[in-house]
């Protein structure tokens, strides 16, 4: 897509839900934020009003829609937009951008070509289904490659994926052709070391029940860049009408298999009436994807436990028996992405009792949503939930 102009090529336009309100009203349900007030994120100078955009699909109580709003904000800043990020203080915590039009297109319009020309492209170890199949010398390999292009995007997702620095050494079949199998019957067939990567804590697409990333990433992004050549025209007009229903809700969900599961899907289709195999799991891909492009502002980091080197992340908390807690904040203050990513890696938000010092951050609510996995072995998220308020909005 190349740089987006300056603010200043189209004048700023409210959203129409924003118009006919009192700025004193619309501070008052959370709309807008409190710039300057006490315990607030001051604006940043420089700082001028632009069209402010309510996504009233992206709702920050869901780990999905939060993502997906961090996803938003990157492609946007990534291509030289002037953009922000807030939430609605109030729950479900809509999504609000502060963000200039660029050369007058619409916010649907601008990030279909962000996501067909930077997101659709992405190359994630074509061949492999699952992280585990990755040697660690591969991931070594495409994070160079990625730095060495100058893809941040690419860099980050990578980083947020695993680390070479808690790969483990496992006993598996090694054929002439290199490719891993399952381990064989002990008797007659050698056995080769392999070093396998870890997950991530938050990833449910481990390979249980058929459920594996790199294939989830790939139909992800075939709803951008369908495997069945189609025109330019055809392709962008879709995908911009899809990414109005996404970002302004009621979404779709029509997608088969096109998740991350980082909601509580797989567990209620689970339980249906209807025979779960003959009535397919349906899903927002689109919401899917752009909350993998938000994942890359959580790198997966080694941490020592016990005497071993595991995988963790900043936004989560391991609770023992393969149980983990992932949380996230919601801020009121307008954030370019920056701001925000310094926020969110902030190790407070993973605390058990949250720090009075979160509220001077601008941070108004902390949600967590806890990951487990069934009796089959299948690793699924609960609902999420509030674990700390501000007090003056809890009230």
């Amino acid at each position: 897509m190349g740089l987006g102009l300056s603010r200043s090529a189209s004048p700023p336009v409210r959203c129409a839900s924003l118009q006919g309100r009192s700025h004193a009203a619309l501070r008052k349900s959370g709309q807008i934020p409190f710039r300057g007030a006490e315990g607030m994120i001051p604006a940043e100078a420089g700082t001028r009003e632009d069209t402010q955009v309510v996504l009233g699909g992206l709702q920050g109580e869901t780990l999905t829609g939060f993502l997906a709003a961090l996803g938003v904000l990157r492609l946007l800043t990534e291509a030289g937009d002037g953009v922000k990020l807030f939430w609605n203080t109030q729950p479900p915590h809509h999504a609000v951008l502060e963000w200039g039009r660029p050369d007058g297109q619409s916010l649907e319009e601008r990030l279909a070509g962000l996501l067909e020309s930077r997101v659709a492209p992405l190359a994630l170890f074509p061949g492999r289904k699952k992280i585990k199949e990755v040697s660690p010398e591969e991931y070594r390999e495409a994070l160079l490659e990625a730095q060495s292009l100058g893809d941040e995007l690419l860099s980050d997702l990578l980083a947020a994926l695993t680390s070479d620095a808690t790969a483990r050494v496992t006993k598996v079949e090694k054929p002439e052709n290199g490719r891993k199998q399952r381990p064989p019957d002990p008797e007659g067939k050698t056995l080769a070391p392999v070093s396998a990567l870890a997950d991530p804590p938050w990833c449910a697409l481990d390979g249980s029940q058929q459920k594996n990333l790199f294939l989830t990433v790939r139909r992800l992004q075939e709803l951008v860049r369908p495997p069945v050549p189609k025109r330019g025209k055809e392709i962008a007009s879709g995908l911009a009408e899809r990414l109005r229903a996404t970002l302004q809700g009621p979404w779709i969900e029509k997608d088969e298999k096109a998740s991350l599961y980082l909601e509580p899907s797989l567990r209620e289709h689970a339980y249906r009436w209807t025979n779960p195999t003959l009535d397919p799991m349906r899903f927002e891909g689109l919401a899917n994807l752009l909350a993998l492009v938000g994942l890359s502002l959580w790198p997966a980091v080694p941490e020592e436990r016990r005497g071993e080197v595991v995988l963790g992340s900043p936004c989560c908390f391991e609770k023992g028996g393969g149980r983990v807690e992932v949380s996230w904040p919601i801020w009121r203050g307008a954030l370019s992405l920056a701001a925000a990513r310094r926020l969110i890696l902030l190790r407070d938000i993973t605390a058990s009792v949250q720090p009075t010092n979160l509220a001077a951050r601008g941070v108004t609510a902390v949600y967590r949503a806890e990951a487990y996995r069934l009796e089959k072995g299948a690793k699924v998220f609960g609902s999420s939930k509030a674990a700390w308020r501000r007090e003056d909005e809890a009230a």
